[in-house]
Formats: C-alpha cells, sequence, structure tokens
C-alpha cells in the first residue's frame, strides 16, 4: 500500500505519508483503519505528507475523499504538504470542499509551516459518528 499512518497520541497528531502510485481506494481503506484503530482521536491533528506521491489522484477522487471526511471522519485540522503544483492544488481543492463541513484543512509546501500551524491552538473540531460508518466506506 501506498499509504502508511502513526498516531502520535503523546503529541496528538496522525502523521500520514503517501509515496508511490496512491488510488482512491487505498485512500479510503486507509482511512476505514484509521476510523477503527483504538488509538484514533477526531481532535488530533492530521499531517498528510504527499511529497513522495508519483500519482497524483484526480480531481473526482479528491471530491470523493472529502465527501468521506465530511461524513465520517470529522477532525481537528489536516495539513497535507505537497511540493507539486499538481499536488498543491488538489490539497487547496480538497481543503475548500471540507470546508464548509467545519473541517480546517491547509496545504504547505514546507513540512515546518505545516507542524507550526498544527501545534497553534485551534478553535475546536468535529466529532464524528463512527457508528454510522458503512462497512464499505
Amino acid at each position: 500500500m501506498a499509504i502508511t499512518y502513526c498516531i502520535d497520541k503523546t503529541a496528538k497528531l496522525i502523521r500520514a505519508r503517501v509515496f508511490g502510485e496512491i488510488s482512491f481506494d487505498e485512500f479510503r481503506t486507509t482511512l476505514r483503519e484509521m476510523l477503527e484503530d483504538p488509538d484514533f482521536d477526531p481532535s488530533f491533528g492530521r499531517l498528510w505528507d504527499v511529497r513522495e506521491a508519483r500519482t497524483i489522484l484526480s480531481g473526482e477522487d479528491v471530491r470523493g475523499i472529502a465527501q468521506v471526511v465530511r461524513k465520517f471522519v470529522g477532525g481537528r485540522r489536516s495539513a497535507v504538504v505537497a511540493q507539486t503544483d499538481v499536488g498543491y492544488g488538489l490539497a487547496r481543492m480538497y481543503s475548500a470542499l471540507v470546508e464548509e463541513a467545519g473541517i480546517d484543512v491547509r496545504a504547505f509546501r514546507d513540512m515546518d509551516e505545516a507542524m507550526m500551524w498544527l501545534q497553534a491552538p485551534a478553535q475546536g473540531y468535529l466529532v464524528p459518528d463512527v457508528s454510522a460508518v458503512p462497512q464499505t466506506l
């Protein structure tokens, strides 16, 4: 799989790394694994490092991911770190798609800036209803 993640309970941060080729199905599977992880906490910030992704998802894929996140994942803040213009643009698109649900996502090109933003005080977070997550997420 081209996505790995770890949950740092001390830092209250979920770090995900996307590398190589990635598909919408892999991303959806990873979201399901995160939700089912006993250490998952929707109040934790999320750092998505997509700098090593060779295949960037399509705009339609990003819309699908945003729909899943808005409905089931919720969250405090997510930072997406991308190096390519396409990756950065898709991260900004994703940010706009989840913003209406009150989820704060920002696109970055610099990892240090993303970490500083994630560690800054937040206004609150959405708590998802994980009991409503369908088995076919």
